[in-house]
């Protein structure tokens, strides 16, 4: 569809401009398109995505449910152990 001669989003209800010839999609429909191979697949995470494991962190996860920050920390520990227990 084209409003004023500017491409838009062949996704029904999505109205975001089509910057390049990507499928006809925008690029958030294209990346999920990428992702899943469906434009309409996937979703975002707004009130209740997920958190840190950590008590009281609010960070977004990195690895073993942990934010950044406290995935290094567990995995300095974790190494520590390995070389105190050879």
């Amino acid at each position: 569809m084209a409003h004023n001669g500017i491409p838009h989003c062949v996704v029904k209800g999505c109205d975001l401009r089509v910057k390049v010839k990507m499928r006809g999609l925008c690029l958030r429909h294209y990346k999920k398109w990428l992702k899943y191979g469906d434009p309409t697949k996937g979703g975002t995470y707004r009130h209740n995505a997920p958190k840190c494991e950590i008590h009281g962190c609010q960070g977004k996860p990195y690895a073993r449910d942990m934010c950044h920050r406290h995935y290094k920390a567990w995995w300095k520990r974790q190494k520590r152990l390995s070389q105190m227990t050879q």
